[in-house]
């Protein structure tokens, strides 16, 4: 569905930009009127936005009228000094709206797709430039142009982005350290910390020219927290440049350097060995009923221990496996060891003896330990 157009007409100067099936009141001229107050989805609550637009234009010497609601509105500076804006509602010819709507109906009752024109009396139109000649009005030069549509995202589209639910996170170079607020470039200062790539955030205050955001960089962290959440029930685990083994029983995703090295510089994000850790010092306690078996791996493990020194005062503590891959982890005073060194078949999986393979072979339940070579092991 077509919501509107922006037209440029470089021979003439002018620009037109129309919003299809939007309307003007006469209450929209008093500063602070808006319909998009409270609605945090949209852009500009001040209520100054399109008419502070008419001064700025006015005074730069273009002509400007919005032909909107059956009315021309031309907007130009007058009063005694030339320094007053006024707005004078022109009615559009009952002839020529009577006629403009009947070929309206004519093509849409034909079947035919809606054109790039205005309609007045249902569409709102923006006219800016040297509309009536020469003499009336400055011409907009094409780079005048171009450098405006830069302020809207939508019409100068990065090509590296991630989207999330805060904003998107923009990776081309030529944005970096831009920061768009619901799509329109916010203006930066020499004092504002600068950021590597650009943002658009969904969420933030502004004062009516666009500056001073309220705190863009804890809502950009709020961005890469949600990058790195965004598949935490999924098998994907992202990395940098380093190997990956299969340890961690997810799908390996490498990440360009330009995302890994901002995650690593501020710990937010693991490597696989880190990963390993984390997820074993995190486990919950094992819960493992106590047999013959688990009771001699841990006397074992004690008299393995208290012979040095260095060791025998350790606490060991076994957490649960399920999620976990790491064998042991040395945190502090404290050993933490995987629970699956518990289980006779688990624990030689990775170190199988004569008795284990017999045990497999001839399914049988092994209730005591005997197997030393466990301990040498883990």
């Amino acid at each position: 569905e077509l919501l509107g157009y922006i037209r440029y007409v470089e021979d003439k100067g002018t620009l037109e930009l129309t919003n299809f099936g939007a309307q003007l009141s006469r209450k929209s001229l008093d500063l602070g009127a808006t319909s998009k107050r409270d609605k945090t989805h949209l852009a500009g609550t001040h209520g100054e936005g399109f008419k502070v637009a008419a001064l700025v234009m006015a005074r730069h010497g273009y002509q400007v009228r919005f032909e909107a609601s059956s009315y021309y509105w031309s907007f130009r500076f007058g009063g005694p000094d030339d320094k007053h804006l006024y707005c004078n509602l022109t009615p559009i010819s009952e002839k020529k709206l009577k006629k403009e709507m009947k070929a309206n109906r004519a093509k849409t009752s034909q079947g035919f797709p809606r054109e790039l024109r205005a309609n007045n009396w249902e569409d709102v139109t923006v006219r800016i430039g040297r509309l009536y000649g020469p003499q009336w009005g400055e011409r907009i030069e094409r780079q005048q142009f171009l450098s405006w549509v830069k302020v809207a995202i939508d019409l100068d589209q990065p090509t590296r982005v991630f989207e999330t639910v805060h904003g998107t996170l923009i990776q081309d170079e030529i944005f970096g350290n831009k920061v768009y607020l619901k799509g329109l470039l916010l203006e930066t200062t020499s004092s504002a910390k600068r950021f590597k790539f650009g943002y658009d955030l969904m969420e933030g205050a502004v004062n009516r020219d666009r500056q001073r955001l309220s705190d863009p960089a804890s809502t950009a962290n709020m961005i890469w927290q949600y990058l790195l959440q965004r598949d935490s029930g999924k098998d994907y685990f992202y990395h940098g440049q380093d190997a990956v083994d299969q340890s961690l029983k997810k799908t390996p995703i490498q990440l360009p350097r330009c995302i890994w090295n901002p995650l690593r510089r501020f710990n937010l994000a693991r490597t696989v060995q880190e990963e390993r850790c984390h997820l074993l010092y995190n486990a919950p306690l094992s819960i493992e009923t106590d047999t013959l078996y688990s009771a001699g791996v841990k006397r074992a493990l004690m008299a393995t221990l208290s012979v040095d020194t260095r060791t025998q005062n350790l606490e060991i503590v076994f957490k649960s496996g399920s999620s976990a891959e790491l064998d042991l982890l040395l945190e502090d005073s404290q050993l933490q060891v995987n629970e699956k060194w518990l289980d006779f078949r688990a624990s030689h999986k990775d170190a199988p003896c004569g008795l284990s393979r017999l045990a497999l072979s001839e399914d049988l339940v092994i209730h005591t330990f005997s197997c030393d070579h466990v301990i040498n092991e883990l």
